[in-house]
């Protein structure tokens, strides 16, 4: 099992416009990546998963996101970017993260269970998420 704790909220995958150039989710996605590769070191995961992810906020409103549009972004923020996605130049101080050159999970068809839900907690002092990642 993997586990990675990322401060902040998820990249957030909206429809079919890429994530990749898009200031605030490439931020989000270096967070992840970043924090992926403290703990996936040598080569992507190509074995089943499983996924488990806890969104912590403080609040919960529509503006943040949908919970199916952070999973979708984890989900393909841990892959490879595909050829035809342009980049953020954010990622051009990060080349062990690059995006079209590093990949966490081999392809996330492999991804064959889902457990996900936010927990709210105005007490909170900065949001943050967990995702476990189980090879099964």
């Amino acid at each position: 099992m993997i586990k990675i704790i990322v401060n902040g909220l998820p990249p957030k995958k909206d429809g079919a416009n890429s994530m990749w150039n898009k200031d605030l989710e490439a931020d989000r996605l270096i967070s992840l990546r970043n924090e992926a590769l403290n703990k996936i070191i040598n080569k992507p995961l190509k074995k089943n998963l499983q996924l488990n992810l806890k969104i912590y906020l403080k609040i919960n409103n529509k503006s943040q996101g949908d919970l199916d549009n952070f999973i979708t972004g984890i989900c393909d923020g841990l892959m490879r970017a595909h050829d035809r996605a342009e980049i953020s130049p954010k990622f051009n101080g990060f080349p062990k993260i690059n995006p079209q050159s590093v990949n966490f999970i081999e392809d996330d068809y492999k991804i064959l269970n889902i457990n996900a839900k936010k927990i709210i907690n105005r007490n909170l002092e900065k949001e943050y998420y967990e995702l476990e990642i189980i090879e099964i």
